[in-house]
């Protein structure tokens, strides 16, 4: 059968229909490859929600036809169709026992818990085992991806010392969330091997490092994004070049006739007519808008 890990799916309201999207990368990010996942032919079945429950399968809330505010297909409110919940389960898989792992012994979680097959069990792990304490095994853990995500909870020069060593050696997703780390931390320790994350193979990982080295606002990453962002780019890594230097503020250094020099210059001149129009780090409060929270 059909292998669905790592899709999204979503609810169409409307045209009462959940569908499925893969992801495929596509130069610094991902495109989407859509297809219908379920469909109903009645005009009453409005699908809300669909989530994955703990044992593999989706649970979809329909919300029936009571429902019809705001909504161009329910006209008239029909009480008496409630909806329902439905659970979509392949018919050739083995649920495990106790899924949310609730027999394991949670007051004394093991780093084993981080390759269990369950992703509730691994979920809850990353969350248990995010203390200082934790740290040194951590490191050395086989699971490197859930225990970056642990690593990434724990505040301190210790944690933060073991995620840059994660930006530097690991696979492409383990390097991805130690960046991803860095720039929510901001972690200015990090800059040197952001910058020469820029010229690496994997678009995905530039364009991250691109946003990490924005959010960190060090002028010592002008010269490298610059040399970047004058190459052939998707728009993706583009905008997140562009918007990184434009972050970092020292727009001086960019010549006018620099590829991002024009958008640069357009940025600055709206930032200064309309502060708040344009989120920037790590001082929006220099052009007079109030900081909004930093988003994962």
């Amino acid at each position: 059968g059909k292998d669905y890990r790592g899709d999204f799916f979503s609810c169409h309201f409307n045209t009462h229909e959940v569908r499925r999207s893969s992801l495929v990368t596509s130069g610094s990010t991902f495109s989407a490859e859509d297809e219908v996942f379920l469909r109903s032919p009645s005009v009453d079945f409005h699908p809300t929600d669909v989530i994955e429950d703990a044992d593999g399968s989706l649970l979809v809330a329909d919300t029936g036809s009571w429902y019809h505010i705001c909504c161009p297909t329910s006209k008239l409110s029909q009480p008496r169709i409630l909806g329902a919940i439905y659970r979509i389960q392949k018919t050739d898989t083995t649920v495990p026992k106790d899924p949310r792992g609730l027999k394991l012994d949670w007051t004394k979680p093991s780093v084993g818990y981080l390759s269990d097959k369950r992703p509730v069990v691994v979920r809850r792990a990353i969350e248990a085992l995010a203390k200082e304490e934790n740290v040194d095994v951590l490191r050395t853990v086989k699971a490197s991806l859930p225990a970056t995500w642990a690593l990434h909870r724990i505040p301190g020069t210790a944690a933060r010392k073991a995620i840059r060593e994660r930006l530097i050696a690991g696979t492409s997703d383990v390097r991805a969330a130690a960046i991803h780390s860095i720039g929510l931390w901001r972690d200015a320790r990090a800059v040197a091997e952001l910058i020469d994350t820029l010229t690496a193979d994997d678009a995905k990982l530039r364009r991250l490092a691109a946003m990490a080295l924005g959010r960190i606002g060090d002028k010592r990453a002008v010269r490298a994004l610059a040399k970047a962002g004058a190459k052939e780019l998707d728009p993706f890594l583009k905008h997140a070049i562009t918007y990184a230097l434009f972050e970092i503020g020292d727009n001086n250094s960019i010549t006018e006739g620099h590829p991002l020099g024009k958008q640069l210059r357009r940025m600055a001149a709206l930032a200064q007519r309309a502060p708040c129009l344009l989120y920037t780090s790590p001082s929006p409060r220099d052009r007079g808008c109030a900081r909004m929270p930093s988003s994962a």
